[in-house]
């Protein structure tokens, strides 16, 4: 002990241990402040400590939640029908932009939520915020190189021509043909991945951020407002999407001041894009500040109950502090999920869900369009109000449920059964179709109103006249029956009084009921709507009901069945199981459905463009045998994800104790 070197005293007397100690003590401190307070870089001032908390950081997720659903849920969805009319898309190709979505969301999102468990979230969910903003520019940018839409509105030029020098033939432009418009479905598939990228960090990283920073009683509540917002966005953007579409695609060049109900007519289905571009951006710049956890964040984590399945981590390695932090842990994470029987149950269940709820939600609006005859920006408005109400109410009635009977994992998989069963029995309504449009050569022949075996728009009365497929425009009879065109329809002149036409010497109409004037009226016959579809909204409102009705719930086993710590890595798994089985081959197979009752396709050298007409008894029966399969197999899987389930010794599932998993006030 005499030779121990002693500290050489300072002229103030004090130690240089001392002075060393305090410095290292400073140090702790600076990294504590960059990674729990707010700011850029080294410049963290108090000002902005208080925007440190979980209820700003639910603000800011719920609004990237909220532009990222509204883009790529609303919007997208909204503007499908008019993207197959401008572009000459099918439904088919449409489906694969939500598909591709989806491959590019599961597979990187994996890696992306397995990063984000350890790594600073907020920089990450800035990095999606970018691409969402960038992914919003790129989807509107064909509406700018495309020039200006044209489309016939007064049908002059589709009267029958009996003279072999006026026949009408297909317009030679080739910005007009099929191919070249058809090329742009490549622009929209990049923006997709520039979404996919934003919204699979938002839907993993950004719910585990939440998850982490509150306490197990609030989770539920904070999630819950967050899949409000998520539900929220894609309501409203169809509506908005819905009166975009009312205003003419370029009216910036004061062009297609009439026509809107025209069969061709395209609205401002890019403006929308547009707005939620900037707003992408605006977020980006205080989700940037968010430091790498919220002040209390670790206290939250001690004091949290663990509900894990009991038998999904017998090594205990996820319990480890530096578990998750190199990529070499990135096996062992995994293989705690794939051996959680009740997640892999919960997630196979979801992915059936959600290839039914992708595919319905992305061609919802078009499938009101040809069953009941709505224009698209009518389906689209009532869409998305019935989701703005039904929907995010029953988010919130769905959350109250399971706070007032405080469901623990096996109560909410029962809540969950429980509402599959109402939502099978619910489809059943898709019976109530409307009666096919008496379309001559389509539906029923030319001389009487018989079905027709062979789809045929020529005839004999109609022979000689050298009508074209192009453009279609629609003509209804004083028959009460519906030709393709004009020309179809044998009229050989047009007359014009007080702002309105009509055609007259329609020998085709004259062919099929010689007691009425030979004259015809453009747009479509029989456009008052069946009883049928005002019984189908209101079985469809409560269908929807159903739908959300345990989508907290869900959520919530999903995080509450796996180990602490892992939430962001579960959510990433559990995506891409939906995405892989049901959100990418969700809006393919619907689209094919679609597709697959069509009756008249837009046809030009030898390539086939949009559809035209689709039968719809055949359209309501395969949606039903589509949607009850799916939801008999969702049910399957939840019921084993029940009877799977072995809760911690710590959590007594018959007990109702003060926790509440889900609590929404």
């Amino acid at each position: 002990m005499g030779n121990e070197r002693q500290p050489k005293p300072l002229e103030d007397g004090i130690a240089f241990s001392d002075i060393t100690a305090e410095k290292l003590a400073d140090d702790d401190i600076d990294r504590d402040e960059a990674r729990t307070y707010c700011g850029w870089f080294s410049w963290r001032p108090d000002c902005l400590h208080c925007f440190a908390s979980p209820r700003w950081l639910l603000f800011i997720i719920s609004a990237y939640l909220f532009f990222q659903s509204m883009a790529v849920n609303g919007f997208v969805d909204g503007s499908l029908a008019s993207l197959q009319r401008r572009f000459e898309l099918s439904s088919f190709q449409t489906g694969l932009l939500p598909a591709m979505y989806d491959v590019v969301a599961a597979v990187l999102g994996v890696f992306l939520a397995y990063a984000g468990n350890k790594r600073n979230k907020a920089r990450m969910l800035t990095v999606g915020t970018l691409c969402l903003g960038v992914g919003n520019l790129v989807y509107a940018l064909p509406h700018f190189t495309t020039g200006v839409y044209s489309y016939s509105v007064d049908n002059t030029t589709s009267t029958c021509s009996l003279t072999e020098g006026n026949i009408q033939t297909s317009p030679a432009d080739d910005e007009a043909s099929i191919s070249a418009l058809s090329a742009y479905l490549w622009v929209f598939i990049l923006a997709e991945i520039l979404f996919s990228i934003g919204g699979s960090m938002g839907y993993t990283i950004g719910f585990a951020f939440v998850d982490e920073s509150v306490s197990t009683e609030n989770a539920g509540m904070y999630l819950g407002i967050l899949s409000v917002c998520a539900t929220l966005g894609p309501a409203l953007g169809l509506v908005i999407a819905g009166l975009l579409l009312s205003v003419y695609t370029d009216f910036h060049t004061g062009t297609g001041s009439a026509g809107i109900g025209a069969s061709q007519w395209v609205g401002a289905w890019w403006l929308g894009f547009l707005f939620t571009a900037i707003a992408s951006f605006i977020i980006a710049i205080p989700l940037s500040c968010f430091p790498h956890e919220l002040p209390g964040t670790q206290t939250v984590r001690a004091q949290r109950e663990s509900q894990a399945h009991a038998k999904s981590d017998r090594s205990g390695k996820a319990s480890q502090k530096e578990f998750g932090k190199a990529w070499r842990d990135f096996p062992s994470a995994l293989r705690i999920m794939v051996r959680n029987p009740t997640f892999m149950a919960v997630a196979v269940a979801l992915a059936a869900d959600n290839l039914l709820l992708t595919g319905v939600g992305t061609f919802l609006p078009i499938y009101l369009e040809e069953q009941y005859g709505l224009s698209s920006g009518i389906a689209n408005i009532i869409v998305g109000g019935m989701v703005c109400i039904a929907g995010c109410g029953a988010l919130f009635v769905g959350g109250w449920l399971i706070k007032r009977l405080r469901l623990k994992v096996l109560g909410m998989l029962k809540f969950v059964m429980g509402t599959l069963t109402a939502n099978a029995l619910l489809t059943l309504t898709l019976f109530l179709t409307c009666p096919e449009i008496p379309l001559a050569g389509v539906y029923q022949h030319y001389a009487n109103d018989s079905a027709v075996s062979v789809v045929r728009l020529d005839d004999p009365c109609n022979d000689g006249c050298h009508c074209s497929t192009t453009p279609f425009a629609p003509v209804c009879g004083s028959n009460g029956v519906m030709y393709f065109s004009p020309c179809f329809a044998g009229c050989q002149s047009l007359e014009v009084g007080n702002g309105t036409y009509s055609y007259a010497d329609c020998t085709c109409v004259s062919v099929n009921s010689t007691s009425v004037e030979p004259t015809a009226v453009p747009g479509r016959c029989g456009i008052d709507y069946c009883t049928q579809m005002y019984i189908f909204l209101v079985c469809l409102f409560f269908l929807i009901v159903a739908t959300f009705l345990d989508r907290v719930a869900s959520v919530n086993v999903i995080l509450r069945c796996i180990p602490d710590g892992q939430q962001s890595f579960g959510l990433g798994i559990y995506g891409l199981i939906v995405r892989a089985f049901g959100s990418l081959p969700g809006p393919i197979i619907f689209g094919s459905i679609i597709d697959a009752t069509c009756t008249l396709w837009h046809e030009e050298d030898g390539q086939r463009g949009q559809c035209w007409f689709h039968n719809r008894s055949d359209l309501a029966l395969y949606a039903i045998i589509f949607s009850l399969a799916l939801k008999l197999i969702t049910l399957a899987f939840m019921f084993t994800a029940h009877k799977l389930y072995q809760p911690p010794k710590s959590v007594d599932e018959t007990e109702t104790g003060t926790e509440n998993i889900v609590g929404l006030t």
